[in-house]
């Protein structure tokens, strides 16, 4: 009987440590708690190569929850049967399938009835503890980069900024709360096709490695309202996940922004030969948020002959062009 307590003592142990993350804010009532359940939906676009995302959040992707006494967006002084009310940033963990399962000590509700503020945003930070939300400085704002190489699922997924719509005056309850996210970024989906066979075949495009260039790669969320900051930092290239043999798709994240016309923007190998297409004079290519852009780019023996189409739900606008042959 020892040695069955000792196991079954250390595999919860274990599975505690599997989300578990340190320095979360939290006040431990001394009463019979009622347990904030949640669940997700996400409102906008997907991954048009895998549907990462589409609907609901990736299985372990991980996001951070804010519970206020309603009207709050902070820990808040009551004169009621708490002197202290607060959930900052605690870590719920995604089952893939649209539940959300807090990560650590279960987050409550007031024991006096007093309602709550919910908060939340994807992928989880565990640096970020702010004094505020609702504050536009320091600390108050969360800081966000997309990855480099988004090559893999995981890494994409860590690009994909999500924010829930806040759920205010909420009373206590055993039913879930259902958060529903949209993505704060633009997304940006390739599809290749070839002129012809002979001389560039359908093997070469599955082997292509696209790239995005000249891509700002930082911003900012205000976790209250959901607003995003201009991109910042130095500009990088972005690898995007290769294509499906079935689809020809490949899809990457960024964060909005504008790129001048004559820039180049997108790059494509195929064994040792580059392609790269530029913005067109006289344009530019605003990429705004939760905003799906699709480039249908047809790669032929002296260069990539581009079509792309913006989507906002709808249909927005199209834009079409050439692009040359680097090497």
């Amino acid at each position: 009987m020892k040695k069955v307590f000792v196991f079954f003592a250390v595999l919860a142990v274990l599975l505690l440590a599997s989300c578990s993350s340190n320095d979360d804010t939290t006040t431990n009532p001394p009463y019979t708690p009622v347990a904030i359940n949640i669940s997700n939906t996400i409102g906008t676009y997907g991954r048009a190569a895998t549907d990462i995302q589409s609907s609901q959040i990736a299985k372990n992707v991980k996001i951070g929850l804010f519970s206020f006494v309603f009207g709050n967006t902070t820990m808040a002084q009551t004169k009621k049967s708490i002197d202290e009310y607060g959930y900052i940033n605690i870590p719920y963990i995604s089952d893939g399938d649209g539940k959300l399962k807090v990560c650590n000590q279960p987050t409550y509700y007031p024991a006096d009835g007093t309602t709550v503020d919910l908060y939340a945003y994807a992928p989880y930070n565990k640096d970020f503890t702010p004094k505020d939300i609702s504050q536009t400085t320091g600390g108050n704002i969360l800081p966000f980069t997309v990855n480099s190489n988004q090559y893999i699922d995981t890494l994409y997924e860590a690009s994909d900024l999500l924010w829930a719509t806040p759920l205010l005056d909420q009373a206590s309850s055993t039913t879930e709360r259902n958060l529903d996210f949209t993505h704060k970024l633009s997304k940006i989906t390739f599809t290749l096709n070839t002129s012809d066979e002979k001389y560039i075949t359908t093997e070469d495009l599955e082997a292509a490695e696209i790239s995005i260039l000249n891509i700002k790669p930082t911003t900012s969320l205000n976790v209250a309202t959901g607003s995003i900051a201009d991109a910042s930092g130095s500009k990088i290239t972005i690898k995007v996940q290769k294509a499906y043999s079935s689809s020809l798709k490949a899809s990457a994240i960024i964060v909005p922004q504008t790129i001048t016309e004559g820039t180049p923007f997108i790059q494509i190998k195929i064994g040792t030969n580059v392609y790269e297409y530029a913005i067109p004079s006289m344009e530019e290519m605003i990429f705004r948020t939760a905003q799906h852009y699709s480039y249908i780019i047809t790669v032929t023996p002296t260069g990539l002959i581009v079509t792309t189409a913006i989507t906002d739900w709808t249909v927005d606008e199209e834009h079409s062009g050439n692009a040359s042959q680097t090497t």
